[in-house]
């Protein structure tokens, strides 16, 4: 689990890399409104993430919008304006899938932390109540079985006698 978290992390930090160096090659007439919409994407999977969920669906979505910018630069830089800007408009409209879907991924994910708290704040006191009767129980038959152990001895006695 810490590992995971760990490697999320590394990911993470080098696709905002990766955003901030594809946001200042892009081809379109508006490269900042892609740079952000990746920034926002990027932002809204890690809170995803951080809130202990899992959106491998976004994630994998979110990386073919990234190879499609990186095409479309491509493309831009081999003078194909026309393809570099369907590449770009594919990517934004998976960017903003990515971004439409990922508030409802982050409210699962808090609510399955929500039920993950709330279940092992619950059991404490059962286990709890459950291991203190066991215990009682267990004195109570320890008593019985020394009670008829030694009513059995004084049976002995009484017929020596």
């Amino acid at each position: 689990m810490i590992v995971e978290g760990i490697l999320l992390a590394l990911t993470i930090i080098s696709l905002l890399g990766l955003t901030i160096i594809t946001a200042n090659t892009q081809t379109s007439n508006d490269p900042d409104s892609l740079a952000v919409a990746k920034l926002q994407a990027f932002t809204e999977l890690a809170s995803v993430y951080s809130s202990g969920g899992q959106a491998p669906a976004l994630v994998d979505e979110l990386n073919k919008a990234l190879n499609l910018i990186q095409e479309a630069n491509i493309a831009g830089s081999n003078g194909n304006a026309v393809e570099a800007t369907n590449l770009e408009d594919q990517a934004r409209s998976l960017i903003s899938d990515v971004l439409a879907r990922a508030p409802l991924a982050q409210q699962q994910a808090q609510h399955d932390a929500f039920n993950r708290v709330f279940f092992a704040v619950v059991s404490i006191p059962v286990i709890v109540l459950i291991s203190t009767a066991t215990l009682y129980l267990g004195i109570r038959v320890w008593s019985w079985y020394e009670k008829m152990k030694f009513l059995e001895l004084k049976i002995v006695e009484k017929d020596e006698e």
